[in-house]
Formats: C-alpha cells, sequence, structure tokens
C-alpha cells in the first residue's frame, strides 16, 4: 500500500480530491442562483416547442428523449429545426387528408 504526503494512504488522496473538486463545483453552481435561472429559462421554451412538435408527429421514441435527456436545449434545437422537418417532409399532410 503506497503512503502518500502527511502519512495517508494514496488511494485517499485521490478520493479526497474528487470530493473536493465535486464540492467545488456544487459550491459554485449553488451560489449562482441567476445562472440557473437564465438556464432554466432558456431550457424550457425550447423543450416545450421541441416536445409538441414530436407529439404532434407522433414521434414517441423522440418524445420521450427530448422528456428525459437534458442537453440545455441543444438537442431540442436539433431536433426542431433538422430531425423534425425530415420526418414532416415524408409523411402526409393535414391537407391532402381532408381531399
Amino acid at each position: 500500500m503506497a503512503i502518500g504526503k502527511n502519512g495517508q494512504n494514496a488511494r485517499e488522496g485521490v478520493v479526497w480530491e474528487k470530493g473536493r473538486s465535486r464540492l467545488f463545483f456544487m459550491q459554485a453552481f449553488l451560489q449562482n442562483n441567476l445562472v440557473f435561472l437564465l438556464i432554466i429559462l432558456w431550457t424550457l421554451p425550447w423543450k416545450g416547442v421541441a416536445l409538441w412538435k414530436s407529439a404532434r408527429l407522433s414521434q414517441k421514441w423522440w418524445f420521450v428523449a427530448l422528456l428525459v435527456i437534458n442537453t440545455i436545449g441543444i438537442l431540442e434545437i436539433l431536433y426542431i429545426f433538422v430531425f423534425s422537418k425530415h420526418a414532416g417532409s415524408g409523411g402526409t399532410s393535414e391537407t391532402s387528408l381532408k381531399n
């Protein structure tokens, strides 16, 4: 068993360093409520539109993925502008169903 500085076990030092860095990020995140609020305000509209589009296009797997995976709006934006366009162009439209 390797002994590190101050007579500690080397593994304990590694665990302590990981815990210390996690603690730093948790404290920084909790102290920046404005950043958290801005992330929420950015994500919610994108997520709402993407979920609405996937439900309208009857894409269950996209709906579940968009609901569960949080990418701060990146996946939602890609779905809205890239993936939903491909799915919508290949299917039947409402006007063709009425005629």
